[in-house]
């Protein structure tokens, strides 16, 4: 991991986009970490993995990847080879509702 100062990395953005694809960097601004730069494909599996596993909520993820429909987040996740991992609490929700409406029919 590399830091650079914000002024310096103005500077010499081009240098720092190429050194981005390579190794993470990390942009400070008054001597505090600020923004992190990686690889594209590394944020995107990271956004995709944090949503898959509960961490991030769905809207969330969507507007990190600028996805504007649902069936985008899961053609992502899907050819990612990920899966939603499911929540106890809403999979006994869902199970309790769908008990419900079916006495109901």
């Amino acid at each position: 991991m590399k830091t650079i100062a914000a002024t310096r990395a103005k500077n010499v953005l081009g240098q720092v986009l190429d050194d981005a694809c390579v190794d993470l960097i990390m942009l400070e601004r008054h001597g505090k970490e600020k923004v992190a730069l990686m690889p594209a494909a590394e944020a995107r599996m990271g956004v995709l993995c944090s949503y898959a596993a509960g961490a991030m909520p769905r809207a969330t993820a969507m507007k990190r990847l600028g996805l504007t429909w649902y069936g985008e987040l899961v053609d992502a996740m899907h050819a990612a080879g990920l899966r939603v991992q499911a929540n106890t609490v809403k999979e006994q929700f869902m199970a309790a509702e769908i008990e419900r409406l079916i006495g109901q029919a």
